[in-house]
């Protein structure tokens, strides 16, 4: 299968973007080159392509990831459930992630919104009132 940054698929993307941020944002804190990063890399990658990947505008293979991962001393196990958490906020929510928040201010909410989900002690309209105060709070749509 040959991606396709132009399909129409929000879930496939959503979820690439999540970990293709990760990557870009470990190699930044690492100090480290597009160019540094591809010499250490098992398999040979491209500059273009390591760019394309923290653009979202490709996709990576397991075994780049893996690498990746090795390279930028970033756990793939919670990259991916980072990557999940992600859509399963947006698919609940029927919203994005604030954009004006980092990643741990994202699930912080997230976490609140289930908790509230999931409580049996308030009644369904209570819940919704709360979980708008909520996302009005911390301005999310």
């Amino acid at each position: 299968m040959v991606y396709d940054p132009n399909a129409n698929n929000p879930i496939d993307n959503d979820f690439h973007k999540v970990i293709s941020d990760a990557i870009k944002q470990a190699r930044k804190n690492k100090g480290y080159s597009l160019e540094a990063v591809v010499k250490k890399m098992k398999t040979p990658v491209s500059r273009q392509a390591l760019y394309k990947y923290e653009q979202n505008k490709d996709h990576l293979k397991r075994e780049n990831f893996k690498d990746l991962c090795n390279i930028l001393d970033l756990n793939p196990h919670l990259i991916l459930l980072q990557a999940y958490q992600y859509l399963d906020y947006t698919l609940t929510y029927n919203t994005k992630w604030s954009t004006n928040k980092n990643f741990g201010q994202n699930i912080y909410i997230w976490n609140i919104l289930n908790s509230i989900e999931a409580t049996n002690i308030l009644s369904e309209e209570k819940k919704e009132k709360l979980k708008t105060i909520v996302k009005q709070f911390y301005n999310i749509e």
